[in-house]
This record gives structure tokens, sequence and C-alpha cells, in this order.
């Protein structure tokens, strides 16, 4: 016999007892695939560009380290925001997004970066390692999200 409880339980509720994540079919959602490469753009990119314009900064081996540290410590805040800010599990998909930015960034901007990246190795290196740290700060995002919402819960639930 099913108890009448069963049928009342709120949204909440209901979210709150989703099955392990081993159990959930891992699929991509594009959309945050999408939402991830407008906030590196808007977040990093715009940014950068406003800071080389004002400065006007050219391609020298001086500034080629704080570039670097610019880059992935954006790229790392950004991946945490998405990571944090969604509500499923999306490592997958902002690391995704850090590729495409990547692509952008060595293919179509190749004058915004101001790190001359003339051979291959060089551009997939650079692709490789923004893929790895936008996934590792999502992921980051993702542990933080699910303390918070832990810390939140009613007591007497599990």
């Amino acid at each position: 016999m099913v108890s009448d409880n069963t049928f009342r339980k709120s949204p909440k509720e209901l979210r709150m007892n989703k099955p392990p994540l081993t159990s959930r079919k891992l699929t991509i959602d594009w959309r945050w695939v999408g939402v991830g490469y407008c906030f590196f753009v808007v977040l990093h990119l715009l940014p950068t560009v406003l800071f080389n314009i004002f400065l006007g900064l050219k391609s020298s081996a001086l500034n080629v380290m704080p570039v670097l540290y610019w880059l992935y410590f954006g790229l790392f805040y950004v991946g945490f925001y998405i990571g944090y800010r969604s509500r499923d599990f999306t490592v997958i998909e902002s690391g995704l997004a850090g590729t495409v930015y990547g692509l952008t960034l060595v293919y179509v901007l190749p004058n915004v970066m101001l790190i001359p990246l003339r051979v291959w190795e060089g551009k997939v290196t650079l692709i490789v390692s923004l893929f790895v740290v936008a996934t590792i700060s999502a992921w980051v995002g993702e542990i933080v999200q699910m303390r918070r919402e832990r810390k939140m819960r009613p007591l007497g639930q599990a």
C-alpha cells in the first residue's frame, strides 16, 4: 500500500532525493556549453581586449607571464562560476566551452593573446590546457555547490 505522503512531496523535496551520480545517465547539456562560451567571451576576452587597447601592449617576452596568469586564473574563475551556478553536474560542459574558447583565441583572434603561437604544438597544448583548467574549475564549483546545498538542508533530512 502506498502512503498518501508519497504523492504530496514538493518539487524541492523531489530534487533533494535525486539518485546518486553514478546511476544517472551523463549527457551533455549544450545550453551550458553555449552559456559557458558566452561567459568566457564576456568575462575574460572583453577585459583582455580592453586592457590591451588602453595600455597599448605589444607581444614581447616581458609580458607573456602576466598574460598567461590572466588567461588561466580568469579561466579558472569563469569555470568555477559555471560549475557553481548550474543546477546539474556541468563539468564537461565547462571543459567544452573552454575548448571552443581556446579555438577562438588561437585561430580567430591570435593578436589578442599577445603570445606568439606559431607552431601547432603550442596551439594544441594551449587548447588542451584550457580544457583541463575549465574542467577542474567547474568540478571545484560543483563541490562548493554540493556542500552549500548540504548545509542548507533542513534538519532531519539526509
